[in-house]
């Protein structure tokens, strides 16, 4: 806010986003420290398991690199081929999108590192269990994502970005993708196949970036739109082939499908344009059938207890 006040321009505005991440940085490591300090451990280096750590995660490590191709390199297309003022439409759309990713990061951060243990401890039946209200509760945040973005937009941002709400729900429906792939890899994870988690960020991102070139030119923004939602599906699809086939896990297929329609025909009624009442009250709908939905067919069940061997064999 200080660099835009004074008018400084994009460079400046970017080497804030440096600085901030350079404090993080900083203030982890010490957090760290004092924290090792006060409990006795020490880092050590043991050449053995860092190898076998490389290993694991350079394929990791190489396919955030390549997925760049999906999350950033698009903008380069739309700079040529669309005007300034659509390139800075798109850039608001995507922040406003972004807020999916922001809501899903408290859960993803407890069940991330959790989940390996959780297999390891409690089987696949209860780990299904908690991936199904993790997708269930991925599909209630891009409904809620879709019908207040617009909101905020309006009271936010000045006339001219007005149409940067046109663009929103596609891109929150393009996080949620990439959300969902990274809640289904776990069979892959387990045993071990970044190697080929790889191969699968590779080829959806060689298929993204020609489909960007080929489109962007003819359809500007929605070429763009069209070739990360087809790349992202054919990369979260092949990694539920791939995990599914490493390690199976008893997810209730049929039953997520129709969460996915139900939330699907809730994105499309978020998009017309109504009074704030009949807006709210389609929000709260929309929201109701979902969780009902999820209930009824026991994609939450809580608590979790050891009745989830049954529930998942009468599946």
């Amino acid at each position: 806010m200080i660099v835009l006040h004074y008018g400084y321009g994009v460079t400046e505005v970017i080497l804030t986003g440096f600085i901030s991440a350079m404090i993080q940085t900083v203030a982890v490591i010490y957090i760290q420290y004092k924290m090792n300090k006060a409990t006795y451990i020490k880092y050590h280096f043991n050449l053995r398991i860092t190898r076998i750590y490389l290993v694991y995660c350079l394929p990791l490590m190489f396919s955030g690199v390549i997925f760049f191709g999906l999350n950033g390199l698009e903008r380069w297309f739309l700079i040529i081929y669309v005007s300034f003022n659509d390139v800075a439409l798109y850039a608001i759309a995507f922040k406003f999108a972004l807020i999916l990713v922001l809501l899903m990061q408290p859960f993803g951060m407890w069940w991330m590192p959790k989940r390996f243990e959780y297999l390891s401890k409690n089987g696949a039946n209860t780990t299904t269990e908690i991936t199904h209200i993790s997708i269930v509760l991925l599909c209630v945040l891009t409904v809620l994502v879709c019908y207040f973005s617009p909101f905020f937009i309006d009271w936010f941002m000045p006339p001219s970005y007005q149409p940067a709400k046109e663009m929103v729900y596609i891109l929150a429906v393009i996080f949620a993708i990439k959300e969902l792939n990274e809640l289904i890899n776990l069979g892959a994870l387990v045993k071990q196949e970044t190697k080929k988690l790889l191969v699968i960020n590779i080829f959806s991102t060689i298929i993204g970036v020609t489909m960007i070139i080929l489109l962007t030119p003819y359809y500007k923004i929605n070429g763009v739109l069209i070739a990360l939602i087809v790349a992202q599906s054919i990369r979260t699809l092949s990694t539920y082939w791939l995990s599914q086939r490493c390690f199976a896990f008893p997810y209730a297929i049929k039953k997520i499908a129709g969460l996915f329609v139900i939330s699907a025909v809730a994105i499309g009624l978020s998009q017309y344009q109504s009074t704030i009442l009949l807006h709210l009250s389609n929000a709260f709908l929309s929201i109701s059938t979902l969780l009902i939905f999820s209930f009824w067919n026991q994609l939450i069940i809580f608590p979790i207890t050891g009745k989830s061997t049954q529930i998942t064999q009468k599946r």
